[in-house]
């Protein structure tokens, strides 16, 4: 599982839905990157769980900034 906190939120909310009974693994963002491209990160509470946010939606938003400054290439696609 290398997924970024995105991947991670969509699992997390999965989990958190009534007769979920098989959650996938979620851990926290920086167990896999020392930046994550979302906002609030994905961490662990003191009793090792993952807390959903409070958000709405996915509850984190994409850091914009922080994905343009990772960007290595662009292109640009028309139907």
């Amino acid at each position: 599982m290398l997924e970024t906190g995105l991947g991670a939120s969509i699992n997390l909310a999965l989990a958190t839905l009534p007769g979920c009974t098989l959650p996938t693994v979620n851990l926290s963002s920086d167990r896999w990157y020392h930046e994550d491209i979302v906002t609030p990160r994905l961490e662990k509470a003191a009793s090792g769980t993952i807390i959903p946010a409070s958000l709405p939606y996915l509850g984190r938003q994409v850091d914009a900034g922080l994905v343009q400054t990772l960007t290595l290439a662009k292109r640009q696609v028309r139907a």
